[in-house]
């Protein structure tokens, strides 16, 4: 699972984790934001990205994904 992958990759030494609005259907932030809320937040860098460059082209709404986004 997400989790144990994470963990795994903490206890070996990994502390920046990158994620974005396309990962897993919309849901990678919150899980990542789920798992890591297990850890120290000074212990780990997090990176989320948002597809501005795709906003035209797929259709995206940005007001409606940063409300959706609140984990």
């Amino acid at each position: 699972t997400t989790d144990r992958l994470i963990d795994y990759a903490i206890e070996h030494g990994v502390n920046y984790f990158d994620t974005a609005w396309p990962y897993h259907n919309g849901e990678s932030e919150r899980v990542m934001g789920r798992i890591l809320s297990e850890y120290p937040r000074d212990s780990y860098y997090l990176a989320t990205k948002y597809p501005g460059h795709q906003i035209l082209s797929t259709g995206y709404n940005p007001a409606e994904i940063f409300e959706t986004m609140q984990c």
